[in-house]
């Protein structure tokens, strides 16, 4: 029976280390799941500045610069912080040597917190308006109940006084004492909660100021961020892009100084001058700024063409039904259509025909 017994232990161990063989065996040659792709690479945060301004009676159109970095193939640049008012439709990019754009879009994210820096730091005042005033409450409620603990105290004093007499043990030292302490602490008490009260009304009226001011630089805007992202396509080496686009809250108004002479026969000085507004939120500090009177449109209509009936006829057929046309006539239908008048072979001329650098007749 032992033997079996002994038997039957050295079979399970074996069968054991056999498994333990088979898994460590399997493990060692197992292979690493295989790579489904490569994560793609995030948009860069491209380094940009203004480097010229064309500013027009309404709007003004905003040429940036653009840093692209080292590197062949495609990348995603972002461009963030545009003004609030950009017009979207209005984005266009321009590539140097060796770089070539694919597309330009324009695009908001949500934000928690507005990203330009003046409202940040009002911001990041307010909350410290708002910790200060927490805990100047905090202190004047803490000595409103030390001035309560003294009016116990007070009444303490009195009622001690009071049997004290009665029963003829009354210390008149511990007494005045006692009370000198009450009259004390309840005068530097009251001192200082005026003074916590005072420093509330502070806060609250600095409280007010900065809310204010945060409304008007956040009035009529959302917390939302305004980028602009390029895809280009270049080679080993980096270079510029340009990026332009155009904003409204910007204008430009001529004004005029006459300078009249002491004298009749002086002559007049004019100056000219300019006014320009701008508040679209950007820095227009040490750029190019030139000043347009166009009307800048983003679209514009081709001009409508007129009907040509043209039909084929054999050499001798009259032309039953049908108005002639007159050389005049046709002229004004071609001319429609970017053509001369027929020339000499009876061909439509092109428009640059016989002219320098013109296409054949």
């Amino acid at each position: 029976m032992k033997k079996r017994r002994w038997t039957y232990l050295a079979g399970c161990v074996a069968l054991g280390a056999t498994g333990a063989l088979l898994i460590l065996f399997g493990a060692s040659n197992a292979t690493a799941p295989p790579v489904i792709g490569k994560a793609e690479e995030a948009p860069k945060i491209a380094t940009s500045r203004i480097t010229h301004v064309t500013v027009y009676p309404n709007s003004a159109l905003v040429t940036r610069e653009i840093d692209v970095p080292g590197g062949a193939g495609v990348m995603e640049l972002v461009v963030n912080h545009l003004p609030e008012h950009t017009v979207t439709s209005s984005l266009y990019a321009e590539s140097s040597e060796g770089i070539r754009v694919l597309t330009t879009r324009f695009r908001m994210n949500a934000v928690r917190e507005d990203t330009r820096e003046e409202v940040r730091r009002l911001e990041d005042e307010s909350k410290k308006l708002q910790l200060a005033a927490q805990k100047i409450q905090a202190d004047a409620r803490a000595m409103e109940t030390n001035i309560l603990l003294l009016t116990k105290l007070e009444n303490f004093t009195s009622v001690s006084t009071t049997h004290a007499t009665e029963k003829g043990k009354l210390d008149s030292e511990a007494t005045i004492a006692l009370s000198k302490y009450v009259m004390d602490n309840r005068v530097e008490k009251a001192k200082q909660l005026v003074a916590l009260q005072q420093q509330i009304q502070d806060n609250q009226e600095q409280q007010q100021f900065v809310m204010r001011k945060l409304r008007e630089m956040t009035s009529g805007s959302s917390k939302v961020e305004r980028d602009a992202v390029i895809v280009v396509e270049k080679n080993n080496g980096g270079g510029k892009v340009r990026l332009t686009y155009l904003v409204s809250n910007a204008s430009w108004r001529p004004q005029y100084k006459f300078r009249a002479g002491q004298t009749v026969k002086d002559p007049i000085q004019v100056e000219y001058l300019a006014a320009v507004l701008q508040q679209t939120g950007e820095d227009w500090s040490r750029v190019n700024l030139t000043l347009s009177t166009a009307q800048p449109m983003l679209n514009a209509a081709p001009p409508e063409l007129g009907t040509l009936a043209v039909a084929v006829m054999r050499p001798g057929t009259p032309m039953t039904g049908v108005m002639p046309v007159t050389r005049a006539q046709l002229g004004a239908q071609l001319g429609g259509l970017g053509l001369n008048a027929p020339g000499p072979g009876g061909m439509p001329g092109r428009p640059n025909a016989g002219k320098p650098g013109g296409g054949g007749g």
